[in-house]
């Protein structure tokens, strides 16, 4: 499984200029003593979830191993959960509960487990939505998209509504976007290919920033320079 995170600090690194190196820490006469030193290095250092730099998106080992509860628990098979087995919606959930542990349920979707509808803001009679008021789970989508498709934000970006994780093609899901439209903090276009694409106001910008962690952003490779 690919993962964005990583894909994107690499990008950063190359556009600064700098190289990918790496060293071998040790040499293991079996793999659970490997894995072993893994989950430690990786619980030393700190992942992105935990507020260090490391892009993993699990705790090492054969990826079941992590400290957070929902991953400790055995879990049903719901789209706030991480499912036990290995299919779109797993690989989806996987990375987005590195930036939001415990919503009930996702506001991204694998494409293939609902119906991309064009989106269109919610009206005043139909949900209550504040109107520049871009709520903290809108502003982690947004975020995540940009991580995915290496979006650096900035004024005049275009944050996709689709994007890959894990290589898995997902979305934003219908209600979240037409959330985020009827706050008129952010405008939608289309690319060429007629894709939706949101463009961030400043305010929706510095509001992705605070929710996600501007040290993420920066260690993904997509913080960009935000005057409010």
């Amino acid at each position: 499984m690919s993962n964005p995170f990583k894909v994107n600090v690499i990008r950063s690194v190359w556009r600064a200029g700098g190289d990918i190196v790496y060293r071998i820490d040790a040499l293991h006469p079996d793999k659970a003593a490997t894995d072993a030193r893994e989950i430690f290095l990786i619980a030393t250092i700190g992942r992105l979830k935990d507020g260090g730099p490391l892009t993993n998106l699990v705790a090492g080992g054969e990826g079941g191993a992590d400290p957070s509860p929902e991953v400790k628990e055995k879990h049903t098979k719901t789209l706030g959960g991480v499912p036990d087995d290995e299919g779109d919606r797993r690989t989806v959930n996987l990375v987005l509960k590195t930036f939001e542990e415990n919503r009930d349920s996702i506001a991204i979707k694998p494409e293939s487990e609902f119906k991309l509808l064009r989106l269109v803001a919610y009206g005043p009679g139909e949900k209550r939505v504040t109107k520049g008021n871009l709520t903290a789970r809108a502003a982690i989508v947004l975020g995540v998209s940009a991580i995915a498709n290496g979006v650096v934000l900035e004024p005049g970006c275009r944050i996709p509504r689709r994007m890959l994780l894990g290589d898995v093609p997902a979305a934003i899901e219908n209600g979240v976007g037409r959330r985020i439209l009827a706050t008129e903090t952010c405008t939608i276009e289309y690319t060429s290919d007629g894709d939706e694409v949101f463009v961030p106001s400043t305010k929706a910008l510095s509001r992705i920033i605070e929710e996600v962690g501007a040290e993420r952003l920066d260690a993904a490779g997509v913080l960009g320079a935000v005057t409010p």
